[in-house]
This record gives C-alpha cells, structure tokens and sequence, in this order.
C-alpha cells in the first residue's frame, strides 16, 4: 500500500459523510393545535342582523326574509285583495288601510290587532263595517309568522292618510286596543249643534223685534 492510499481513503470517508449528512430530511418540530376559543372567527355574514328574520330598513319598511311589507302584502294578501276598487273576494286594501286608521290611533295599535285577529278571525273583533263582513264573510286564519303580518299591516297602513280619513262618530279603539270616544267626530257634532242653536236663537230675536215694531 501506496502512502498516499490512507490519506484517499480518509477523503473518501469524509465526503461520504457530508453526502449522507445533506441528504438527510431533519424532523419537523412538533404543532400545538390552537385551542377553538383562540381561533379566528370565520368572517360570514349572519342572515339578517336581528336573529328574528326582520332586518334594519329605513321608515317603517321592514324586511322579513328578504321581502319587504308590499312584496309579503301582494303575494299572500293580493289573492283577495285587490288595490283599489272593484273589489275581488274581500275588500280593497285602501279600504283596510282607511278603517284601519279610523279605528287606532297609530300603526302600533293596528299591528298589535292583526295579530291577535288574524290566527282566528270573528265577526265581534273586526273592524270592518257590518255590512262588508255580511258581504265578504270573515278572512280566513292567516297562522303566518309575526313579523311577516306586522310587516304587512304597517304596509297596508301606509296606503291611507290621517288626511284621508273621516272618524265617524262612534267609539273608537285606541292604541291598547281599548274603546275610546272619538273627540274629532264629538266635536264635529257638539259645532253643529251650537250653530243650530245661535241660528234659531237669531231668528227668533228678529221676530220678536218685527212684533214689536207691528205694535208700535
């Protein structure tokens, strides 16, 4: 043997190494899993922002599942319900709209009644004249959701003004629901009255000054 074959066997040994050595896949470091209350919060969007199915909308428009009060009021209620007159199988919702307002004094008052009355229509709790209930009959039980008939009540409501309605002289029911005098139609009648009564008590004074001037 060579003196020189120890020193080649040497080299030989040490490149062996560092082939092996850069080759070789070190194991990775073990992963902690992050505890379910520390993770990141999906980022989706809720169904509507209350949890009830009603969303935020501006005025008294209200949003329930994506439909507004007219969208619910044309679909479920237009089957019977026209807009105006001629009337289909029950009355035009203008003619709700105005003996909703003749009846409370605000929409709260008219939501609060449709939605007791409209699981389980009677004759006693409903607002409509005599005559259209004999006419028409009772509505149906409508056992739809409660914020889809206060939607639809506070659209119809919207279809009249307080401009547009006459309170007649009868007792009227206020915002709880309880009878209340009508103040406007009493004073209508009470006004009448008094200019009824100046006017007779004129005539009668130019009467009695025609007696007297006969007389003298």
């Amino acid at each position: 043997m060579s003196s020189r074959q120890p020193a080649l066997i040497a080299a030989g040994v040490v490149c062996a190494l560092a082939l092996q050595s850069a080759c070789t896949t070190p194991d990775p470091a073990p992963v902690t899993p992050t505890p379910a209350s520390e993770a990141p919060a999906a980022d989706v969007a809720p169904a509507d922002r209350t949890g009830l199915g009603i969303d935020e909308a501006p005025s008294d428009e209200v949003l329930v599942a994506g439909l507004t009060g007219q969208e619910i009021t044309e679909q479920i209620c237009g089957e019977c319900h026209s807009m105006d007159p001629p009337p289909l199988k029950a009355p035009p919702l203008t003619h709700l709209a105005r003996h909703l307002r003749e009846t409370f004094d605000a929409v709260d008052g008219a939501v609060a009644h449709v939605l007791e009355y409209a699981p389980g229509p009677n004759a006693e709790h409903s607002i409509l004249p005599e005559r259209a209930v004999e006419r028409f009959g009772l509505m149906p039980p409508q056992p739809l959701p409660a914020p889809m008939l206060e939607a639809a009540t506070r659209y119809i409501w919207s279809l009249a003004s307080s401009e547009d309605v006459q309170r007649p002289i009868r007792m009227r029911r206020g915002r709880g629901g309880g009878e209340a005098e009508d103040p406007m139609g009493m004073m209508r009648m009470r006004g009448g009255d008094a200019a009824s009564a100046d006017g007779q008590r004129r005539q009668g004074e130019r009467g009695r000054c025609r007696v007297d001037d006969a007389n003298r």
